[in-house]
């Protein structure tokens, strides 16, 4: 079944409004505009490098005395408490691969570790200079955002930090 695009429908994301939901598949058809029903993984559309965008939902760690657990698997997600930075840290052994920096924007939607909604924390860049296999930082580059079509295919950033 093929579906047509909307190119005209906007969605403006904003950090400060605290946007959150209990579900991807409900991030997604809010804010990307798709009609999902079900479980999702971590990141729409997927992974691909060349993509100018992508939503990512980590979950983030927990804090067990002065320690970090991961939510998920093996991987540790933190951000830090301006929501400036945040850490993805995969504690299997990447030692013999190499690290490729994403060039697009990364819209996230993180969980808190105690469970509770996904909240959207902003627009990010992957740091290369702070970057290696299996441990990747982004840096907090936006808060507001605006996604354009139906499902999104294009976005717009309203308060780019870089450009001030």
């Amino acid at each position: 079944m093929s579906r047509e695009v909307n190119s005209k429908r906007i969605k403006i994301l904003d950090a400060a409004e605290r946007i959150e939901y209990s579900a991807i598949y409900k991030v997604l058809n809010d804010a990307a505009g798709t009609d999902y029903a079900g479980w999702m993984k971590a990141t729409w559309p997927d992974l691909k490098p060349e993509r100018s965008f992508r939503f990512w939902f980590p979950k983030l760690a927990e804090t067990e005395y002065g320690v970090d657990v991961p939510a998920v698997l093996t991987y540790i997600n933190t951000i830090s408490e301006d929501w400036n930075e945040l850490c993805f840290i995969d504690q299997r052994d990447r030692s013999n691969e190499t690290y490729e920096p994403y060039n697009g924007y990364v819209l996230i939607y993180a969980k808190d570790p105690k469970g509770g909604p996904y909240i959207f924390r902003g627009v990010f860049k992957d740091d290369p200079s702070k970057s290696w296999p299996g441990h990747f930082v982004c840096r907090r580059i936006g808060t507001k955002v605006k996604l354009i079509g139906q499902p999104a295919y294009k976005i717009e950033i309203l308060d780019d930090f870089r450009k001030k």
